[in-house]
């Protein structure tokens, strides 16, 4: 089974200039919140995950819907994970994506999204869906225009 519900997720943390975002918690070092919830992923540990992500963007009442949203691969296996792109521009913003695959789902995006402030970075945007038949999902990779 292709799993295509995961796009639904576009829309969940997308916090720049909400009120909420003074709620956020700083992250010091992206690569690893990357990859520390990657894990939890991978592990079949969404309610973990979904609790890290709805902590650190400052948005409890997110946890249900990003644990609900995760739940759409659990019971089936990881087989193969990789970060893929890690591009930062000018200690300013950064992306990182990594690439999975569950057997009898196929493959999966994960993609943060990090914007700086004075306070250090903060995870403003958690997007996964289904890989389609390219590189990466159309419009995964945000490149400025």
């Amino acid at each position: 089974m292709h799993i295509r519900l995961l796009s639904f997720l576009a829309i969940f943390v997308c916090l720049t200039g909400s009120a909420a975002f003074a709620a956020a918690l700083p992250v010091d070092d992206p690569d690893r919140f990357a990859n520390e919830t990657f894990t939890l992923i991978s592990q079949n540990k969404f309610h973990d995950a979904a609790h890290k992500i709805a902590e650190t963007v400052g948005e409890p009442k997110f946890e249900k819907q990003m644990e609900r949203g995760l739940k759409a691969i659990e019971g089936r296996k990881f087989d193969f994970g990789k970060k893929v792109y890690d591009k930062e521009y000018n200690g300013a913003l950064r992306q990182i994506i990594y690439v999975s695959y569950f057997e009898k789902t196929g493959f999966i995006y994960f993609r943060f999204t990090y914007k700086m402030t004075s306070r250090g970075w903060f995870l403003t945007d958690f997007l996964f869906k289904d890989g389609g038949s390219g590189l990466f999902p159309k419009g995964f990779i945000e490149e400025p225009s």
